[in-house]
């Protein structure tokens, strides 16, 4: 089984039987890895196309398996108590949703005040099909001034395939053009989902 070694700047998280389970969590799904994750200190993973819970499921795997200390955005309200703590050694980080307004600038202050960070995140937003993508990614991404890696969840392949790195000009629509076009080919859990038309 393949699993790529992480750079020495990329963020780490886990020990001996966090990535043996990792391994095992991948083979009782029968999932790959192909490419490997940029070696960065600060990284968004722009992760698709999401038309399923399985998703999570997968890549569950993938991340105990590397090691990989990665990060994803929750509603603060469920990030209390014993079931927060769980969803925080798996990543979890709160926001507080009440201020949707102000979601991206919480969230480029999470890169800004931290000296690792690396976010997973489903640029359509939601498992059912959208006309477009929700370009919050974007806008992080660019007022924390990281880059953005590509990561392709393809179910023809079985595979969670790392892809390029993206660095983000001024130009969003251009910006989100081009990415789209990355994941056409990819084949999606449900394909009567995922919507990479231009």
């Amino acid at each position: 089984m393949y699993i790529p070694d992480l750079g020495n700047q990329t963020p780490r998280r886990g020990n001996r039987f966090s990535k043996w389970l990792g391994r095992m969590l991948m083979r009782l799904c029968r999932w790959h890895i192909e490419g490997e994750i940029c070696n960065s200190p600060k990284l968004v993973c722009l992760m698709g196309p999401h038309t399923s819970w399985w998703d999570f499921t997968n890549n569950l795997g993938i991340l105990l398996a590397l090691g990989l200390d990665a990060s994803w955005f929750i509603a603060n309200k469920y990030t209390k108590g014993v079931a927060g703590k769980v969803l925080a050694y798996l990543g979890a980080v709160p926001v507080e949703r009440s201020q949707r307004a102000d979601m991206v600038t919480q969230m480029a202050s999470q890169f800004i005040s931290r000296d690792q960070l690396v976010l997973a995140i489903f640029p359509e937003g939601t498992r059912k099909p959208v006309p477009a993508w929700k370009t919050g990614f974007w806008h992080i991404a660019k007022k924390a001034n990281v880059t953005v890696q590509l990561i392709a969840l393809d179910y023809k392949k079985r595979a969670t395939i790392f892809g390029p790195v993206i660095t983000l000009t001024d130009d969003m629509d251009a910006d989100i053009r081009h990415m789209r076009t990355y994941f056409k080919n990819v084949t999606a859990k449900r394909p009567e989902k995922a919507n990479y038309s231009d």
